[in-house]
């Protein structure tokens, strides 16, 4: 469970989030939405620990999730807007170096890195450069490597707003997959029709929470 206790975020320039106090719970797929701006980068980042609150707390079933380095905490892992994968690694040379930084064998490593990207329709292309790849095949590139770790958390921003409607349905059912195992599933963004597929949604507006709703 992670638990989000008055937490601002602020820069010299501006406060990012604002008031922010709320339980996550494991099992659920949570959406935050809100348009460009709103805080739903800047949260996800406080929430996994990426970045220091100014204000606050947050907690992993106890455990503060910012450990004072930017490093996240094992039990986190992360689909990022920019994708973070490595430009001269293949599709599956990103998603097995993942697991084999969490002690996976190599062997088993490439094995369960080709399985997740089948999963996700790109197996063909798991031995390309990502650099060689589209924008929405990266995205599941990126889908594949937090899918494939199954950490017990999993923070997910935009994670398809790069994929037409039968890929993101593809996304968002491995992610349901994820949370009935029993992992804690946040996805921030901006399509309604993501939200309708998750079990609980906060609306952010201006860095604040500003709503909550049971979708469907």
């Amino acid at each position: 469970m992670i638990e989000i206790r008055d937490v601002d975020y602020r820069t010299a320039e501006r406060t990012l989030v604002s008031d922010i106090d709320l339980v996550v719970r494991p099992g659920e797929l949570t959406a935050i939405s809100g348009t460009s701006g709103s805080g739903k980068t800047t949260l996800l980042s406080v929430v996994g620990g990426l970045v220091r609150p100014s204000t606050g707390s947050v907690l992993l079933d106890g455990e503060a999730t910012w450990r004072g380095s930017g490093d996240p905490l094992p039990a986190m892992s992360f689909i990022l807007q920019v994708y973070g994968l490595v430009p001269i690694l293949s599709a599956r040379e990103n998603v097995s170096i993942a697991l084999r930084a969490r002690g996976v064998a190599a062997r088993t490593a490439d094995d369960d890195a080709e399985e997740m990207l089948d999963r996700l329709r790109i197996g063909d292309l798991s031995s390309r450069q990502v650099e060689e790849l589209s924008g929405g095949q990266l995205q599941r590139v990126a889908c594949a490597r937090a899918l494939a770790v199954k950490a017990p958390v999993l923070l997910a921003d935009e994670p398809t707003s790069e994929l037409d409607h039968t890929s993101r349905d593809l996304v968002m059912g491995l992610l349901r997959e994820r949370a009935e195992a029993g992992a804690t599933v946040v996805v921030a963004t901006h399509d309604d029709e993501v939200v309708d597929q998750c079990d609980v949604h906060h609306r952010m507006d201006e860095g604040r929470l500003v709503s909550v709703s049971t979708p469907g």
